[in-house]
């Protein structure tokens, strides 16, 4: 019978901090999506869960999410803790080119 526990891969997988973004998450980042909401939806954690995970209230985060609040570093280094990305990825937005348009 075959055991049911994790690789050794796979937890390492599991630790890995993302330093760049997918073609996927550039898109929607591209898009005008917030960085913060675009890597939670990622990572497949919900404001209650990152709540739990970072110790800030959840209505905070919504209100970050939507733009209505900025983070501070200290709160913006949690998150990406618990996010497993560099705290430079959630201040990302698209470079606008010289006619306006997202580039």
């Amino acid at each position: 019978m075959r055991r049911r526990g994790n690789s050794p891969w796979l937890e390492a997988e599991k630790k890995r901090v993302r330093t760049a973004p997918t073609q996927g998450i550039a898109n929607r980042l591209a898009d005008g999506e917030n960085p913060l909401a675009v890597w939670r939806i990622e990572t497949g954690l919900s404001v209650r869960q990152l709540d739990r995970k970072t110790g800030i209230a959840a209505y905070d985060l919504t209100c970050m999410e939507q733009g209505l609040l900025t983070p501070t570093r200290e709160e913006l280094e949690k998150i990406a803790a618990a996010l497993r990305v560099t705290p430079e990825l959630l201040m990302q937005r698209p470079v606008e080119s010289a006619d306006g348009e997202p580039s």
